[in-house]
C-alpha cells in the first residue's frame, strides 16, 4: 500500500531537500496572501497536478506485483525487488 499523498514525499526526501519544500510553500502562501488575484489560478495549477496523481494511482498499483521481479531475472535483468 503506497503512504498517504502527504506523507509519501517526505519519507523518501532527505532531510534538506524537505526544508527547501517547507521554505517554497510558506513563501508560495506569503506570496498569494499579497496577491489574492492570483490564487485563483494557482489553485487551478494544484487541481490539475492533483488530478494527474488521482489518475496515476490506479494505473500504477496492479503492476506492483512479484511479476515484474519474476520476469526481470526471467531476462537477465537486474532490478531490486521490494518484496522477498
Amino acid at each position: 500500500m503506497l503512504p498517504n499523498t502527504p506523507d509519501r514525499v517526505p519519507l523518501h526526501t532527505s532531510a534538506a531537500v524537505n526544508r527547501r519544500i517547507q521554505q517554497d510553500t510558506a513563501e508560495s502562501v506569503r506570496w498569494h496572501a499579497r496577491h489574492p488575484e492570483r490564487l485563483d489560478q494557482r489553485l487551478r495549477e494544484l487541481d490539475a497536478e492533483w488530478d494527474i496523481e488521482r489518475m496515476l494511482k490506479p494505473t500504477l498499483l496492479p503492476s506492483l506485483s512479484p511479476a515484474p521481479c519474476s520476469a526481470s531475472s526471467w531476462i537477465g535483468a537486474s532490478l531490486p525487488c521490494p518484496w522477498p
